[in-house]
């Protein structure tokens, strides 16, 4: 009679050799690509070894397009450089995959925040800002604390001339939603 992990085991190897296998493919796929002339084929090649990298890590990547060249607008604004799981999250691709404080999570839900599409929020409201808040286990000096962060942001995005239009339009104030309404 088998052992359970000797079955486990041979199932594991199996697995094992057929990553390695295709890992191999893979890799020959990349140098084939790498050998040609074109710098489309070198940017897919270096795009897929990059893929095959975070897979061997453990990373999400996201693949280029429109959202790329705003989370580099944003990593140059903000003078940072966004985790893999922030930039699937601001554009609904993941969940909070960072446990704990000082991961990351607050401005992954401001940028989420800020990103979205609707009508102007309008934070002096207090209902509007709980609602808006990412927590609210921590009462009222975490809604001040979080407003600050989300003012910081977004004023900072906002001076670049790209991101300007792809964000939401937030007031802070009750004077700046009526200064906005008069210049209508």
């Amino acid at each position: 009679m088998e052992e359970k992990g000797s079955k486990y085991d041979s199932s594991e190897s199996i697995l094992l050799k057929y990553s390695e296998l295709f890992e191999k493919a893979v890799y020959d796929i990349l140098f084939e690509m790498l050998e040609e002339e074109t710098a489309s084929a070198r940017d897919a090649a270096e795009r897929l070894k990059q893929i095959i990298e975070a897979e061997k890590e453990g990373r999400l990547v996201i693949l280029p397009s429109e959202s790329e060249e705003i989370v580099n607008a944003i990593e140059v604004a903000l003078g940072l450089k966004l985790y893999d799981w922030q930039k699937a999250y601001m554009f609904g691709c993941g969940g909070y995959l960072a446990p704990g404080r000082q991961t990351g999570k607050t401005l992954a839900w401001i940028l989420k925040i800020l990103l979205s599409e609707g009508p102007p929020l309008h934070l002096y409201n207090p209902a509007v800002l709980r609602e808006a808040c990412d927590s609210t286990a921590h009462g009222n000096q975490y809604y001040i604390w979080f407003k600050d962060q989300l003012r910081k942001v977004y004023c900072t995005l906002l001076y670049d001339y790209c991101l300007r239009p792809k964000l939401r339009k937030i007031y802070f104030t009750e004077g700046e939603a009526r200064n906005d309404e008069y210049s209508k």
